[in-house]
C-alpha cells in the first residue's frame, strides 16, 4: 500500500482502491490530504483541469468530504476510471475558503451536488485529445531516432543528413523515403506510418500550428 492509500486510510477510515495516479500526483496528493488534516477539514475542493478526461470532468471543481460524514458534500472519489493525469485535491473550510470554481449563482453546496456528468467543452475535448497523442506521438518520435540511427550505419550515403530531414521525408511518404524503406525491410526494419499513426501525427501537428 503506497503512502496516499495509508494517509487516505487514516483520515477517511475506508479501504481506497486508489490506482490512477503517477507517482508525484500521490505525493501532491498526501500533501494535501496532511494539510486537510492539520487544518482540521474533513473538505476538500478539486481543481479544474481543462485538458482532463471525460471521468475528471465529472468531479472537476467540486468541494468534497473526504470522509463522507459531511452529508452537505460528496464523498470524495478515490478510484473513478481516470483516463489522464488524475485531479488534485485541496483542503478548504466551508465558511471561510471561497469556491475557485462554482458557477455564478450556485452555491458550493449546489453545484457540489450537480449531476456528476461530462460537460466539458469541444475545446476542452480537443485538448484532452492532444495530450493523448502527444504520449504516441513522443513513442513514435523516439522510435524514429533509433530507426534512423540503424539506417545512417546500414546506408549512410542513402540518407539525409540530419534526422529532422528524415521525419520530413517519412510523414510526407517522398518517393526517396519509400526507396529507403525498401532497403530497410532488408534489414528487419519497417519504418512506414501505419494508418492509425499517421492520423495521430496529422492531428498533433494540426493542433500544435493552430494553439501556438
Amino acid at each position: 500500500m503506497g503512502l496516499l492509500k495509508l494517509l487516505f486510510k487514516k483520515i477517511s477510515n475506508t479501504k481506497p482502491t486508489f490506482t490512477s495516479y503517477s507517482s508525484i500526483n500521490d505525493k501532491v496528493m498526501e500533501i494535501n490530504l496532511k494539510n486537510a488534516k492539520q487544518l482540521n477539514t474533513d473538505l476538500v475542493e478539486a481543481d479544474y483541469f481543462k485538458g482532463c478526461c471525460g471521468e475528471c470532468a465529472k468531479y472537476r471543481g467540486r468541494w468534497f468530504s473526504i470522509s463522507g460524514n459531511d452529508k452537505r458534500f460528496p464523498k470524495m472519489p478515490v478510484d473513478y476510471g481516470c483516463t489522464c493525469e488524475g485531479i488534485d485535491f485541496s483542503p478548504v473550510i466551508y465558511g471561510a475558503s471561497e469556491p475557485c470554481h462554482c458557477p455564478k449563482g450556485k452555491n458550493i453546496i449546489e453545484f457540489s451536488n450537480s449531476p456528476f456528468v461530462d460537460n466539458r467543452t469541444k475545446k476542452e475535448k480537443e485538448m484532452h485529445q492532444h495530450f493523448l497523442d502527444s504520449e504516441v506521438y513522443d513513442k513514435i518520435k523516439e522510435q524514429d531516432k533509433i530507426d534512423y540511427e540503424k539506417l545512417v550505419k546500414a546506408f549512410q550515403n542513402d540518407m539525409p543528413k540530419s534526422f529532422s530531414a528524415y521525419r520530413r521525408m517519412k510523414i510526407s511518404e517522398t518517393n526517396n523515403f519509400l526507396k529507403i524503406a525498401e532497403k530497410a525491410e532488408s534489414i528487419g526494419l519497417e519504418i512506414k506510418l501505419s494508418k492509425e499513426d499517421r492520423t495521430i501525427i496529422e492531428r498533433y501537428n494540426d493542433y500544435e500550428k493552430n494553439n501556438n
